[in-house]
């Protein structure tokens, strides 16, 4: 009889055990829930412009790097529980390899989140989608620590996953937003490049040929050389053959101004060659993204080094149609 009670217990105790359980089972959260994915909200303005923006793109937008909490239970002191996912600028693809403390500054005001939506817009409408960001966070400014111990501040960033945007009420005029968004696409582009086309791209031009000004290089520059006039669309194309002549003889579709003394010990700007190779492929990277490829042979066809170089990067770059 006593061990007909203790079987009994045990099974009573048993049960409880499985209702204790299975409640927690019903508590417990969905780990697939994706909340990578934007969600229309009609009646916010901000949710429904990110909506139509991962709508259109595939790409999430997000204006804060916590981008959703789930419940997952209710703890022995009665309070809820939440899991959150939250954007980490120190996330790779096997583990966290940095432990730098970002800090940001959030776009709160709904018509500032606004003017940050629309130049997220605009430079996913830029840029091919070959290289589309995973995700994107706006924010109005981010900063970390410095070696220092200062810190410092991030305008824009290429994460593993996510692409930064701080900064971006600064730009608040149609030249700034340009400039912005052609910086983000070449170290976009540049963090994508292989090595090796980079390695060979260095090696076309001569090395002697770097950081040097132009009146040494070229001793009879054409009266008209002014290198600033291949950015001037009011300029005679025949001045800038002129100018074409001699960067293109050299391989360079680029100038570089740096300050220096003059005869006089003035500090001034001098024409230079680009002053090491990442600058000269920076270089080609804004002119290949500005011109079809038919207008960038029409520019530099008849100069063998420039096309050479053009070749070995011309398939990362993304090309204006």
């Amino acid at each position: 009889m006593k061990m007909t009670k203790i079987v009994i217990a045990l099974l009573l105790g048993w049960g409880i055990f499985l209702g204790c359980e299975d409640e927690n089972i019903v508590s417990e959260p969905s780990y697939y829930e994706n909340f990578w994915e934007i969600k229309d909200n009609p009646n916010d303005p901000v949710q429904h412009r990110a909506f139509e923006i991962y709508q259109k793109y595939g790409v999430p937008v997000f204006l804060n790097d916590t981008i959703g909490k789930i419940f997952v239970k209710v703890d022995i002191h009665g309070d809820s529980v939440f899991r959150y996912e939250t954007i980490d600028l120190n996330w790779n693809f096997s583990s966290e390899s940095y432990n730098t403390p970002y800090t940001h500054t959030y776009i709160k005001e709904t018509d500032k989140c606004l003017v940050a939506l629309e130049l997220a817009a605009k430079y996913l409408e830029t840029i091919p989608a070959g290289i589309y960001p995973f995700s994107m966070l706006l924010t109005e400014k981010t900063v970390r620590p410095s070696m220092s111990g200062d810190v410092t501040s991030i305008s824009s960033g290429i994460f593993f996953r996510t692409l930064l945007l701080s900064d971006v009420l600064k730009q608040n005029t149609d030249a700034k937003v340009k400039k912005y968004i052609n910086k983000i696409m070449i170290d976009v582009i540049l963090n994508k490049m292989d090595d090796n086309a980079v390695n060979n791209f260095s090696k076309v031009s001569a090395s002697k040929h770097y950081d040097v000004k132009w009146e040494k290089l070229e001793p009879n520059l054409p009266d008209n050389f002014d290198p600033d006039i291949l950015t001037d669309p009011d300029a005679l194309e025949e001045d800038k053959k002129a100018v074409r002549d001699v960067l293109g003889k050299y391989g360079f579709v680029s100038n570089y101004e740096q300050l220096d003394f003059d005869d006089d010990w003035e500090l001034v700007y001098f024409d230079c060659t680009p002053p090491y190779p990442d600058i000269d492929l920076q270089g080609y990277i804004n002119e290949i993204v500005s011109v079809t490829p038919e207008e960038f042979e029409r520019r530099w066809g008849n100069y063998p080094l420039v096309m050479q170089k053009y070749e070995l990067i011309r398939d990362y770059v993304p090309v204006k149609k």
